[in-house]
């Protein structure tokens, strides 16, 4: 996907999104007319939080402590700074304003969209791209039809809801 010459954007949408997807998929993009964009969601405790964290797996936002997630990926996004700066490449963290007690969202896709912005194919994964072969095999399924026209809508409300909003 990252070699893809006709897409103009390609849209992971991850919760878990960690430093090996910076370093590991977006510092290999080949393709630097497409933007590639991350929808994570770091306030969500991962496994490679450090067990320092509180117990609740969900972190408080508006605390002093910023999730150690969100400050690995801001470390790692500036030790690449270099190859980064070349790629139109966002990040976006959604999380709770309201120190969020619940996951913003779980699935994890790929939607791939043309020059005209119009969604041309998408793609679910069974994993997070850090924990792809961890513990289970990354499956990669393709979505068509009026599913993938579904998920395109479910995420476009994920980027802009009501009261919260994506932290770049």
């Amino acid at each position: 996907l990252t070699k893809n010459s006709t897409a103009s954007k390609i849209l992971l949408v991850d919760p878990y999104f960690d430093t090996s997807g910076v370093v590991e998929l977006i510092a290999r993009a080949e393709a630097t007319q497409v933007e590639y964009v991350v929808l994570t969601n770091t306030q969500v405790k991962s496994d490679d939080d450090s067990s320092a964290l509180e117990d609740n797996p969900i972190h408080e936002v508006n605390t002093i402590e910023e999730p150690k997630r969100s400050k690995r990926l801001k470390t790692a996004c500036k030790k690449l700074g270099f190859i980064i700066t070349q790629l139109k490449f966002k990040l976006l963290d959604l999380r709770s304003r309201k120190r969020g007690k619940t996951q913003l969202f779980h699935d994890r896709y790929i939607l791939v969209f043309d020059e005209l912005g119009e969604i041309k194919m998408g793609y679910h994964l069974s994993n997070s791209i850090q924990g792809a072969t961890r513990n289970y095999p990354l499956l990669i399924t393709p979505i068509n039809g009026e599913v993938l026209t579904a998920i395109e809508k479910y995420v476009i409300d994920l980027l802009t809801p009501a009261n919260d909003s994506p932290n770049e």
